[in-house]
């Protein structure tokens, strides 16, 4: 009785694992025609061909559509051909220890041209001692204790600088740019600042200004000369839709010292934005992989490895198929020659 249940267990595990390979052999898209049968017949090494395939194929589908959807940037340089008389500045400093009746923003550059920014392109919006804005008349008898530039003004697009020191600044007859203040007052005047952000031109994705958000606190109790040397690089920027955009990235160095007035030697304190615009232009522009090229990429992919697919299997099987035989055949003989010998 055990001996049947036995067999029984048996014959069920044996119909599982056929049915089993029925059903893998189901997978198999390189089928092979049976010249015996007459018909085509699927076997479980072509099935195994076909999932690894199958895999495969997935995984280079999937690099491809990653590939399709990153955006690669390239950059070009060349000489400058944009032109034009003027470069956008845009900006936005804050004193904390300058009221903003002491606060002047001037521009002047090698040309002799200067002007005095103090309009309403460039905004003062007065600080209080925790560095936030005092709107409105609501503030009763409390006074300001820092002061914040903020707006855009245009310059040329020569050598240059614009700087906020200590004085009020006029523009003499000659084009000559005078300071006119006190000595008592220089000790007083603390340029410590922080800046928001600077930039010449529109901005545009992936566009980095070294001197945004930067803090300069030297000497918090005393008067400083802050020096800022800029090279200004004309950029021209090409998105993935392709549009143009004219604008401008830069490089920054800063230089630091302690005002000084005497006969011999002045150094006035201020922040002082020394620029130089550069005779090339970088290109920045976003490439995108088309879609054309994507979907001819997609259908070489699927054909090119099922074609592969398709040659490997059929070499493999017909191997498989005249190797077996013969090696069956070899051991079979080998088989009776021992069982002769032994018997």
């Amino acid at each position: 009785r055990r001996r049947a249940e036995r067999s029984e267990e048996a014959s069920h595990d044996t119909g599982i694992g056929k049915t089993l390979i029925r059903n893998v052999k189901k997978v198999d898209f390189f089928p092979k025609f049976d010249p015996e049968a007459v018909r085509s017949e699927k076997t479980s090494l072509g099935a195994i061909i076909s999932i690894t395939t199958g895999l495969i194929i997935f995984w280079l589908l999937l690099s491809e559509i990653r590939g399709y959807l990153t955006v690669t940037t390239k950059e070009h340089v060349g000489v400058d051909i944009l032109g034009g008389e003027h470069l956008t500045v845009h900006l936005n400093i804050s004193f904390s220890h300058l009221r903003c009746e002491m606060v002047h923003l001037t521009a002047q550059d090698v040309m002799g041209n200067t002007e005095i920014l103090d309009t309403s392109a460039v905004k003062k919006i007065k600080l209080s001692a925790t560095g936030y804005p005092m709107l409105g008349t609501g503030q009763g008898l409390r006074r300001d204790t820092g002061c914040r530039l903020s707006g855009k003004f245009k310059v040329k697009r020569v050598k240059g600088n614009f700087h906020v020191a200590l004085g009020r600044t006029q523009k003499t007859p000659d084009g000559r740019l005078v300071h006119h203040f006190r000595f008592a007052e220089v000790q007083n005047f603390k340029a410590q600042h922080t800046i928001h952000y600077l930039r010449f031109g529109e901005p545009y994705e992936g566009l980095i200004n070294p001197l945004d958000n930067h803090n300069a606190t030297d000497g918090i109790d005393k008067a400083y000369r802050f020096q800022y040397f800029i090279k200004i690089v004309p950029t021209r920027y090409i998105n993935s839709r392709g549009t143009v955009l004219d604008t401008a990235q830069f490089a920054a160095t800063r230089q630091t010292a302690r005002a000084k007035i005497q006969r011999t030697q002045m150094t006035i304190p201020g922040v002082f934005f020394i620029y130089d615009i550069s005779s090339y232009m970088v290109t920045t522009s976003q490439d995108t992989q088309s879609f054309a090229t994507f979907l001819t990429s997609i259908c070489a992919i699927i054909g090119g490895t099922y074609t592969i697919a398709g040659v490997i299997s059929s070499i493999l099987h017909h191997s498989v198929r005249h190797l077996v035989p013969h090696y069956a055949e070899e051991f079979k003989t080998k088989g009776l020659r021992l069982k002769a010998r032994l018997g």
